[in-house]
């Protein structure tokens, strides 16, 4: 390398420094490094049409590229798992929160001069950071990672049927229940059993996990509610009051699924009927919890159905917490384009292109200032800030895990047995991953 090429690469490096400086003072909505020509592929299990108009857009103003593979969500992760293995993965990946905080090894945080993880947490709201962005402290400073950029949040509503609440016997139903104890004598109102204790008509979607796919979002959000957790409360490493919250979750979940209940008891749910969503489409399901971009399709699948959405049952006297599921973008070690990918990342979760996306797909922004404008819907908004999750290691061990939990527990094994099998369960999955 002679010694022009050394001074154009130098200049280059310091016109690009100045522009993350001029970038951090003025929020400049351009990228903060220019980036010509190229392809980037990004891989994601949404239909084309939600990006198809922005990542237009991104190739008009920077030249690159960028074809988009849409996925089979149920093949998702093993195909994007063999594809880093063999060293031929997407330039970008679109993805759920919890491959991302299972898979932090397989990511390329971005350079600080892309993306400016003070400024990022400051706009995003506090479940985002908190899944997102890694402080902590080495050699006396504080250092922020980034593993990924929030694309959208997608919060649980209670879905609840207008017929079967005006059916609801001895009296109808006015009103979507605010609080447990009252969701509770809503579904054994709108619960009809036959003989043998079959469900001839589910007041709500509880008890179960074989055939309840958000079982573990569930089960979250009333653990959280509780002020509890999953690693901690169910596996047992918690104080006395985590452990005691964690049961009681446990027993409400569970009580919906008990054949064996006393009887007009909670009993509403078993394996044999077909999953909520299905249920719910047939005007046979009272009340079911659900992510509020099933609405849409809910829509499309039923249009007669008269249905509503309203925000998630509390424990009485409680702070509000709501759960939701966080669609974000990040870039993987393997590709070769990590610079060029994070930029596109970048761009695309900046206001103006979430605000397109958002038109298309049916779910709430993760920044602030688009969450908290005057054009939001409350029950969005409400929802969306007071989103947690609980703190979580390994997500997908604890999906299986909590799953022998449910049906045990709901088939009549005792909660102290089934929470210990569950402690034991994790701890050797912990002892296998250090071999």
């Amino acid at each position: 390398m002679n010694k022009v090429q050394i001074a154009i690469i130098s200049f280059s490096i310091i016109i690009a420094i100045a522009g993350v400086i001029a970038f951090s003072l003025t929020g400049d909505k351009e990228p903060p490094i220019q980036v010509e020509g190229g392809q980037l592929t990004v891989w994601g299990t949404e239909p084309a049409g939600v990006f198809d108009g922005v990542f237009r857009a991104y190739q008009g103003i920077s030249s690159v590229k960028v074809v988009y593979i849409e996925k089979d969500p149920r093949t998702f992760d093993r195909e994007l798992l063999e594809a880093l293995a063999s060293q031929k993965p997407p330039d970008v990946i679109i993805t759920a929160e919890d491959w991302i905080r299972d898979n932090r090894n397989k990511i390329a945080p971005p350079r600080p001069e892309i993306v400016n993880a003070d400024l990022e947490k400051r706009n995003m709201v506090e479940l985002a950071s908190s899944l997102f962005v890694e402080e902590k402290t080495v050699d006396g400073k504080l250092q922020k990672t980034v593993w990924a950029l929030p694309l959208w949040l997608d919060p649980l509503v209670l879905f609840w049927n207008k017929d079967l609440f005006d059916q609801a016997a001895p009296d109808p139903i006015a009103r979507p229940a605010e609080d447990w104890d009252k969701f509770l004598e809503d579904s054994k109102k709108m619960t009809k059993l036959g003989d043998s204790k079959q469900v001839l008509r589910a007041g709500a979607a509880l008890g179960r996990a074989k055939n309840i796919p958000l079982y573990r979002e569930i089960l979250s959000l009333l653990l959280l509610q509780l002020n509890s957790d999953i690693e901690a409360g169910i596996y047992g490493s918690a104080a006395r009051r985590e452990i005691d919250g964690a049961v009681s979750a446990i027993r409400f979940y569970t009580g919906f699924g008990n054949p064996n209940t006393a009887p007009g008891g909670a009993y509403t749910w078993n394996t044999r009927l077909p999953e909520p969503r299905a249920l719910f489409a047939e005007g046979k399901l009272g009340m079911m919890l659900d992510l509020y971009s099933f609405a849409r399709e809910l829509r499309v699948k039923n249009p007669h159905l008269a249905f509503d959405i309203a925000p998630v049952p509390q424990v009485k006297g409680g702070r509000r917490v709501n759960y939701a599921q966080v669609r974000a973008i990040t870039v993987p070690k393997a590709t070769k384009n990590q610079n060029a990918a994070w930029v596109l990342a970048w761009w695309l979760t900046r206001s103006e292109q979430i605000s397109k996306v958002l038109q298309i797909q049916s779910a709430a922004p993760a920044v602030r200032d688009l969450l908290e404008s005057a054009g939001m819907s409350g029950l969005l908004k409400t929802a969306s800030l007071t989103a947690r999750r609980p703190r979580e290691t390994y997500p997908d061990t604890n999906s299986r895990i909590l799953k022998d939990l449910i049906e045990s527990v709901a088939d009549g094994e005792t909660i102290t047995k089934a929470m210990s099998e569950a402690r034991d369960a994790y701890n050797l999955f912990l002892k296998s991953q250090e071999q």
